[in-house]
């Protein structure tokens, strides 16, 4: 073996433009291209949470409509009629969740055989900017009992 030659792994480069490591040029380039990431997945977070509170809020006007009509139409058949259901409203809860919640409750009586009621509540409230009014609407049919051909 000849003195001044060394293995291949132990040689150092001839080339002067070798470097080693990472430039500042790559890391602001990379701190970059993360906080644009970190930025979008805040964003998608932020929009699950408003689309995620929206179906709470519709799910609670669905709930409190059907509960208001279930007590309508619990009452007797001759008592269902649209001056009656005037004293019908949400409760406090669902106006405090819901934010300026109102509630339209209507009776149409039809006198087709068989003969029945139709009726129909609606709760309204404004989305979370208060642009747009958000709306659900549920109807339910009663009929008169004893009457059936």
């Amino acid at each position: 073996m000849k003195r001044g030659i060394w293995p291949a792994a132990h040689r150092i480069p001839a080339s002067p433009t070798r470097r080693c490591g990472t430039t500042i040029f790559e890391v602001a380039v990379s701190a970059v291209v993360l906080g644009a990431v970190v930025t979008t997945a805040a964003q998608l977070v932020q929009w699950s949470v408003r689309l995620h509170q929206a179906a709470l809020k519709k799910r609670c006007a669905l709930e409190a409509a059907t509960s208001v009509l279930d007590r309508i139409s619990a009452r007797e058949w001759a008592a269902i009629t649209p001056q009656s259901v005037k004293d019908a409203s949400l409760p406090p809860e669902v106006k405090e969740f819901l934010g300026d919640a109102r509630l339209t409750i209507t009776v149409t009586d039809e006198s087709s055989q068989p003969r029945g009621k139709k009726i129909s509540a609606e709760v309204t409230w404004p989305d979370h900017l208060g642009a747009r009014t958000q709306q659900v609407r549920l109807t339910t049919w009663v009929f008169q009992p004893g009457v059936a051909k």
